[in-house]
């Protein structure tokens, strides 16, 4: 029998009620993740005890709510992602290290894996909540103005009070500060996760001036404080960057107000940075030296952490396990300890053996497979352009692993994997 007339707009109530209440607990998940993401960088990047494990709690505690209420409510799809199989297989070989103990520090491999399963419950709920184009864009540009606001505040912390975090801490162990971080190279990682954001929302030429210009400012704001935090390896991350989001605007785009736009920028972003920071700059450049850690060194380092995993090629020595077993292979005289590989790759390759570099490099093949395909529609769609930026953010990550550790520092890897599953990631809803 038909329906009555007064039965359907009720029908059409009761099912909505659902559907608005599912968005409203995605809202909420969607908000606490911007908070775990962000509240990390500002906690001295998630480096001491505290700060991590409650990063910890809070990533086991979002993602808990989201099974829980997949459990109750079966219409709340779990949707796919291809990158999920690399990091199955990642996580079956920290299993087998600490299953059958060929691990050389357990307790190292331990604290690590816990790490590697905040990155992955990140990588998860990103997957499930930036499907939604809405919430894409969203992320973005709180991204943008988070990144823009932090590289004011350490621009003028550098000026002010170098050598102080937050212009009020002296780090105990010292270190190059700026920002809210020890380091100065994993505050630069920081910006090359950041900037692309603010830069694919300045870009579009479909906005008019008085939007693109507040975003144009926070990626140069951010583009500078990258090179007066002295990183070289941010440096070059960086200036990969740019290529890569220039060369994708004169494939697409040949007017040549774009081609003087993009000049009038590059020539206001050197004058700026050798004005505030010229002679330093200049001093960094020419020395070619990190405090503590000659170039030199750092070679040598990379060598004898190859002459390492070689003498475990298959499963390595352990997440984690870097700052126990490298000693014994150490070739050089150093006063301070090497908690190190200062190379991201070679490292893992250490810890991890074949059996767990291989899925790495899967990881990062899957992704761009994935990712590229946003290369050339970026400036026509918002959402496809936050996904655009964060495959740009993912590779100034991994250009910048090549002579550093940002993937080690919890605030960063946290990052990079929300980056990795925003670029990975199919767009569902317009919503």
């Amino acid at each position: 029998m038909p329906s009555s007339p007064t039965s359907s707009p009720e029908k059409l109530k009761e099912t909505a009620r659902p559907a608005a209440a599912e968005d409203h607990f995605e809202s909420r998940l969607f908000v606490g993740l911007l908070a775990l993401l962000l509240l990390a960088p500002l906690a001295f990047g998630a480096v001491e005890p505290w700060a991590r494990l409650l990063q910890e709690l809070g990533a086991a505690l979002l993602t808990a709510c989201w099974f829980f209420r997949w459990a109750q409510k079966p219409g709340l799809k779990l949707l796919w992602n291809p990158l999920y199989l690399p990091l199955a297989a990642l996580a079956f070989v920290i299993v087998i290290q600490i299953a059958f103990h060929t691990t050389v520090y357990l307790h190292a491999t331990l604290e690590s894996s816990l790490q590697f399963a905040v990155c992955v419950m990140v990588f998860f709920l990103g997957n499930q909540l930036f499907a939604r184009e809405s919430r894409a864009r969203r992320f973005g540009g709180v991204l943008a103005v988070f990144g823009g606001v932090l590289a004011f505040e350490a621009i003028l912390q550098g000026l002010a009070s170098p050598n102080k975090l937050y212009g009020l801490r002296t780090p105990r162990n010292g270190g190059l500060v700026y920002g809210p971080y020890v380091n100065h190279a994993h505050y630069a990682g920081l910006m090359e996760i950041l900037v692309p954001f603010a830069l694919a929302l300045a870009l579009p030429e479909k906005r008019s001036w008085a939007r693109r210009l507040p975003w144009a400012i926070a990626a140069f704001l951010m583009a500078a404080s990258i090179f007066l935090s002295e990183s070289r390896g941010g440096m070059l991350a960086f200036l990969v960057q740019f290529l890569i989001v220039t060369a994708t605007l004169l494939l697409t785009e040949r007017r040549m107000r774009t081609r003087t736009g993009l000049a009038v920028a590059i020539g206001l972003f050197v004058v700026f940075s050798l004005w505030v920071g010229a002679g330093e700059l200049e001093e960094r450049l020419a020395t070619f030296r990190h405090p503590g850690v000659s170039t030199h060194v750092r070679m040598q380092i990379v060598r004898d952490t190859l002459h390492m995993w070689r003498a475990r090629p298959w499963l390595g020595w352990g997440l984690g396990t870097y700052v126990t077993a490298f000693p014994q292979f150490r070739s050089f005289h150093l006063n301070e300890v090497v908690n190190a590989a200062h190379n991201d790759y070679v490292q893992f390759l250490a810890e991890l053996g074949l059996a767990g570099f291989l899925p790495i490099l899967g990881f990062l093949a899957a992704l761009y497979g994935i990712g590229l395909s946003t290369a050339t529609a970026w400036r026509d769609n918002p959402a496809v352009a936050m996904r655009f930026a964060a495959l740009v953010g993912v590779t100034g990550i991994a250009v910048h692993s090549l002579t550093d550790f940002n993937l080690q520092v919890p605030a960063n890897a946290a990052l990079f994997f929300a980056l990795c599953a925003l670029a990975s990631g199919k767009s569902g809803s317009n919503a």
